[in-house]
């Protein structure tokens, strides 16, 4: 099972290959190209712990969808082969406790009693 603590560093990590992506020549443009759309709402790590700080109920719908945006690139990436080694280690890596399709999504239409730190923590 993840925990709040492991999602957003997972969150974290694929907010740094997200910019890792955009910018590796090595890959086609049209990946490069999703990349860049897909971080352009990704949350920045920033971003989360300014949602816990201000105990939000939900995750933006903006965020949620750029989630899993980025979800789908990635495994797309992995299943390719087309990356290097290192970046489908991290890859790898990140996807092992991201949030499963479409679970983004449906945080962002459920309600926390606690806030959205039951859902990502702080990742200190």
């Amino acid at each position: 099972m993840t925990t709040p603590d492991e999602r957003t560093r997972s969150l974290r990590w694929a907010h740094e290959l997200l910019g890792a992506i955009s910018s590796d020549g090595e890959l086609a443009a049209e990946i490069r190209e999703r990349a860049i759309a897909a971080s352009s709402a990704f949350p920045s790590p920033q971003t989360i712990q300014s949602l816990i700080a201000s105990n939000a109920e939900r995750l933006p719908i903006d965020m949620a969808i750029a989630i899993e945006a980025a979800r789908a690139l990635l495994v797309d990436i992995e299943a390719s082969g087309f990356a290097s080694a290192p970046m489908r280690r991290d890859i790898l890596y990140t996807l092992r406790h991201f949030p499963l399709a479409r679970a983004a999504e449906r945080v962002s239409r459920a309600r926390f009693a606690f806030g959205i730190e039951s859902w990502v923590g702080r990742d200190n």
